[in-house]
This record gives structure tokens, C-alpha cells and sequence, in this order.
């Protein structure tokens, strides 16, 4: 049922209509120690995926479509046996700044625990409170967590609902027993403790900071009248995430938000009005000291 509304809403969208679903997602599949005699396999497993991803109703809301959420799925497959695949799933989505052509970066994340069974030209469907195939399981908790955290860039906690759906697919997928990154104990960095981390009360300052950074933060900077205001929210929403760190220092949503905003912090506090950034400095060596070095750039 959802390939046929996909096929469908590219009938419409192909004749000039708004209506469109929510990711635009470009693909990409590499296999670079993957031979194969077909030469149509991965080219058509990039389709399958493409049609997942963006053509799969996953809010039921309307976007128009230049509204649609950009992102990117770079899968690797590294090894292969029969129809088996493994490899990696590298995610990115960035959103767009008010009022410019930046686009900052919210997501930059690789799972290393992709591992799935293909068979070409079987599609892929996502069928909501089932676990349809693993790849698809990935896809969808994918799916759902970039439209969560675009959704909390722009409303506070606003992509709670999407979050929970990412869940969902968590929750569904810990029945395949062959499948890592679903349960607490396949390792302490994975699909289970991403969303467990961004649902956990305790560290509702990371949802708060999303929010912040972006809308009270960012979308204000193209006004120079407001970037010494602006620049002062961004540095409390950051400092804010100390709080998170006291509870859990090696939470692993403050390395999922540090991958992606780190250089662009940097920036930020280098460039335009000046400000007092010892504090900042600080808190930001404390709870992200792997990239400590990088941080001391901005008092320079």
C-alpha cells in the first residue's frame, strides 16, 4: 500500500501538484570490496531505498514541495554473503537558516550495526507496529528521527510525536534476535540509546537547546541588530547542556550534538559581535573534551 502512494504522489508532483512527503533524501550505495556479476543489484537497492525513505507517508502531514526536509543516507556494504549484507549507514541532515543560503548542520551520525538481508527487486515497506525486514527498520527509525529533530528546531519539543515513533520501530525491531543496535545491551552507543536519550525527562535541555540554537539563535543572526542577542542564546542554550553532562558525563546524545555543531560553535563565537566566551570555553572543554583543542580556538 505505501509504494502504491508513492506511486501515486510522484504522478502528482510530476504534474505540477504541491503535494509531496516530508524527506527529500539523496542515497547513495557504495560497495567498494563488493564484487558482483549483476551489475543492476546495488542500483536497484539505491532505488528501493530512495522509495522508502522519501516516498513513505510518515506524518500524514502536507508539505509543500520545496518544505521538504533535506538529508542524506550514504549506505556502505563491506561484506556480502548470499543475499546478506553488512556494512554502515552514515545520516546527515542539516537545516536551513532563516533568511540565508546556510544550512547548519543538526545530524552527522554513522552506524556501524547495519547488517540486512535483499532480495533485488523486492520492495521495501514500512508498515506501522511491524518489523517488516531489518533494512527497513533502519530506514524508518532513521526516517522518523530526522523529521523529530527538524521538528524540535522549530518548536519546542515539537517532534515528541515523531520521537515516540522512532521508538516504536526500536521496540518492534528488538524481535529479531539477529539484529544489533536495538537493545540496551548491544553496546552503549546505538539506535536504543539515541532515542532513549532524546525521550529521557532528565535531559530535556538537549530537546531546549535544539530549539534555542536554531529559532532564537541562528534565524535571528541575519539581522545585525540582533546577533549580539542572538549569539547570547545560543551560548546559554550550550551551556545549559552541562546540566546533562552532571547526570550522565558520557551521555551519548551530547556526542551525536557535538559531531555535528562543533566547528560550527567555533565559528560562531569567532566571527561578529564580541562577546565574553571564557565561560562557554569552559563548559564546552568540560563536556565535549575530546575536541578541547578546537574550543580553545575561539578565545584566540
Amino acid at each position: 500500500m505505501t509504494r502504491i502512494i508513492g506511486l501515486i504522489l510522484l504522478f502528482l508532483i510530476g504534474n505540477g501538484s504541491a503535494i509531496s512527503q516530508e524527506l527529500n533524501a539523496t542515497v547513495q550505495v557504495l560497495h567498494p570490496s563488493i564484487q558482483t556479476s549483476n551489475q543492476e543489484l546495488f542500483p536497484n537497492l539505491k532505488k528501493a531505498i530512495e522509495n522508502v525513505v522519501n516516498y513513505t507517508v510518515w506524518t500524514g502531514e502536507t508539505f509543500e514541495i520545496e518544505e521538504r526536509i533535506r538529508c542524506s543516507f550514504v549506505l556502505t556494504i563491506n561484506a556480502a554473503s548470499g543475499n546478506n549484507y553488512s556494512g554502515s549507514l552514515q545520516v546527515n541532515y542539516s537545516r536551513p537558516i532563516y533568511n540565508s543560503s546556510y544550512d547548519s548542520p543538526v545530524l552527522n551520525y554513522i552506524d556501524n550495526d547495519i547488517t540486512f538481508n535483499y532480495i533485488e527487486n523486492q520492495p521495501l515497506e514500512y508498515v506501522e507496529n511491524q518489523h517488516e525486514s531489518n533494512l527497513t527498520s533502519i530506514l524508518s527509525f532513521y526516517s522518523f528521527l530526522v523529521i523529530a529533530l527538524d521538528k524540535d528546531t522549530y518548536l519546542l519539543e515539537g517532534g515528541e510525536m515523531y520521537y515516540t515513533k522512532a521508538q516504536n520501530v526500536v521496540s518492534m525491531a528488538q524481535s529479531d534476535g539477529s539484529a544489533k543496535g536495538w537493545k540496551s545491551f548491544d553496546g552503549s552507543k546505538n539506535r536504543f540509546w539515541l532515542i532513549d536519550n532524546l525521550m529521557n525527562s532528565g535531559f530535556s535541555d538537549i530537546r531546549s537547546c535544539y530549539y534555542n540554537y536554531h529559532l532564537n539563535g541562528l534565524d535571528r543572526m541575519w539581522n545585525e541588530d540582533n546577533q549580539t542577542a542572538a549569539k547570547g542564546v545560543i551560548n546559554q542554550s550550550l551551556m545549559d547542556l552541562k546540566t546533562i553532562y552532571e547526570k550522565r558525563p558520557n551521555a551519548f546524545i551530547l556526542q551525536i550534538f557535538f559531531d555535528a555543531k562543533s566547528d560550527e560553535i567555533v565559528n560562531i563565537f569567532k566571527s561578529g559581535p564580541s562577546m565574553d566566551t571564557k565561560q562557554l570555553v569552559t563548559v564546552l572543554k568540560l563536556i565535549d573534551s575530546g575536541r578541547s583543542s578546537k574550543y580553545e580556538g575561539i578565545n584566540r
